[in-house]
Parts: structure tokens; C-alpha cells; sequence
């Protein structure tokens, strides 16, 4: 069963792409990085089994871990930090993602 990582799912577009993914796949393992405790509390209730985390695109670490246990990663979410999350958080996750893998 894969795990995903889902920044930006309460928006329009990841919002849409959450409710198609756990309609044709219900069993799968979904990780949704949200910006406020209020935002994961919606998203829980409305998918009891996805695992809302509230954080920032800004906190790298927390990214770049998330980004590191999931089998695939989907960044729908826009923000007012453009460069820094195009450029910081990418290369940190990418180079986790890299490193676990070499792992497996």
C-alpha cells in the first residue's frame, strides 16, 4: 500500500485530487500537510483515516521528513515563499528522499 504526502489539501485543486485519490483508493496510506489544527480537525472528519498534519512549507524539516516516508509526494499548494519552497525546501527534500531510498 503506497504512502503519499499531500501539501495543500484543503485547497481547490488538492482538495479535488484528496477526494478522487481516496475514492479509487481508499486503503492507501495519505499524509495531508495543513496550515492551522482547525484545518486538520475538518480534514479528519471528513477522512477519518488520513493522517492531517498541521505545519508550514516553511518549517523544511517537517517537509522534508514527510516528504521522506511517503512513496509519493504531491505539492498542491501555492505560497507567498515561492523561492524558498522552489528552492530550500525542494533541494531538502529531494535529498531525503534520495537518502531513504538508497536505504530501502
Amino acid at each position: 500500500m503506497p504512502k503519499v504526502f499531500l501539501a495543500g489539501a484543503t485547497g481547490y485543486i488538492g482538495g479535488h485530487t484528496l477526494q478522487l485519490i481516496t475514492n479509487k483508493h481508499p486503503e492507501w496510506d495519505i499524509t495531508a500537510l495543513v496550515r492551522t489544527e482547525f484545518q486538520a480537525k475538518i480534514l479528519k472528519k471528513q477522512i477519518p483515516s488520513i493522517l492531517a498534519v498541521p505545519g508550514s512549507l516553511e518549517d523544511l524539516d517537517l517537509v522534508a521528513r514527510l516528504a521522506a516516508e511517503a512513496d509519493v509526494v504531491l505539492r498542491m499548494c501555492t505560497s507567498t515563499f515561492i523561492v524558498l519552497i522552489h528552492s530550500d525546501a525542494f533541494r531538502k527534500c529531494i535529498s531525503q528522499i534520495s537518502f531513504n531510498n538508497d536505504l530501502r
